[in-house]
């Protein structure tokens, strides 16, 4: 597995290969949501679990991250085969990637430019699959806490 840090429209970001024929975008930090104050929802009103947060959190990031690139995406109607949203790109041979996406606060930095992310076996040799289109892992790093997992402002809106 490769790192390779940098900084994409304002947000930092780590490139990491995994497998190491792949190359997927890590976004550091995502965002923070306002949880303590008297405009948020409470946790007893809320309908997604945690992990349905980090999933659909993946998802929407990797898709915004496709549109501001100016490419489409897809997802499949059934997760039967690792993959959760394909990227398409225009031209004349319509090039396409698949993509597995991750969502995770836990994400093991070992220090020496390496990350560290466990994947069961299943979703790795789906990945490691010889097909005709490119298929990645993205995984998104999200801040130990949830209340800093998005934030929405107008700020630098204009």
């Amino acid at each position: 597995t490769e790192r390779h840090p940098g900084v994409l429209h304002g947000f930092p970001f780590v490139t990491i290969c995994y497998p190491p024929h792949a190359r997927a975008e890590r976004i550091g930090v995502l965002a923070s949501w306002p949880l303590g104050t008297k405009n948020s929802r409470t946790m007893a009103d809320a309908l997604l679990s945690t992990s349905d947060k980090e999933e659909e959190l993946s998802r929407i990031y990797a898709r915004a991250v496709a549109a501001g690139a100016g490419y489409v995406t897809l997802e499949p109607n059934y997760d039967r085969d690792g993959i959760d949203l394909q990227i398409r790109a225009g031209g004349a041979m319509r090039p396409a990637i698949d993509v597995q996406l991750k969502a995770t606060v836990n994400l093991e930095d070992k220090g020496d430019g390496h990350y560290r992310f466990p994947l069961p076996r299943r979703n790795y040799d789906l990945l490691r699959e010889s097909t005709q289109t490119p298929r990645l892992l993205v995984v998104l790093a999200l801040p130990k806490h949830e209340n800093r997992w998005l934030t929405v402002t107008t700020k630098n809106w204009s």
